[in-house]
């Protein structure tokens, strides 16, 4: 389950998206995957194993990852970038 302030959701198959919209950092739980980009660069490439840590307003694009969750959780279903939000007309 996402923390108050942080949103994760699924992009395909393979590729997730997580932020933090919020003054606090958070940790994301069953992340698993290579940080693709993130608004902080330096973690570009990084390897995450099991959570995730996201920094105060900080967002990052993981790619394989290991784990189905994200799509099942409340808070990706109705997102506008969700890949299970309705198409838009």
């Amino acid at each position: 389950k996402c923390p108050d302030g942080a949103w994760a959701w699924r992009r395909g198959d393979d590729v997730t998206v997580a932020v933090n919209l919020s003054d606090l950092s958070q940790v994301i739980p069953d992340m698993d995957g290579t940080i693709a980009i993130g608004t902080d660069r330096a973690r570009d490439g990084q390897t995450v194993t099991g959570s995730l840590v996201l920094a105060e307003w900080e967002g990052v694009i993981i790619t394989n990852p290991a784990v189905d969750w994200v799509r099942d959780v409340d808070c990706s279903l109705h997102h506008p970038l969700s890949a299970n939000a309705p198409a838009r007309k």
